[in-house]
């Protein structure tokens, strides 16, 4: 199982290029992106987009706050939060 991670991720898997071409096949201009485009693999948990808005809520973000996003698959919760209310990824 390792390995077919390894690969998966590694330049043999091709997986940026795998993305941009599916983006690019549902109209998407990969150069031209917003956070909800990439909602469906990019926010890829429990109740997805929809949690994430709920917990920047909660968390009450502005536009000074920093937000560190550690081990969060591609980055999603970071890139909408900064997004929607202008708090910055600075680490």
């Amino acid at each position: 199982m390792s390995e077919k991670v390894s690969f998966l991720y590694s330049s043999g898997g091709y997986l940026a290029e795998k993305i941009a071409g599916g983006l690019r096949s549902t109209g998407k201009n990969p150069g031209e992106l917003k956070t909800v485009d990439l909602a469906a693999i990019d926010e890829f948990h429990f109740r997805g987009r929809k949690a994430t808005l709920q917990l920047a809520e909660h968390m009450k973000l502005s536009s000074n706050a920093g937000v560190l996003d550690v081990g969060s698959g591609l980055g999603g919760a970071a890139r909408t939060s900064a997004e929607e209310y202008g708090s910055l990824n600075r680490y």
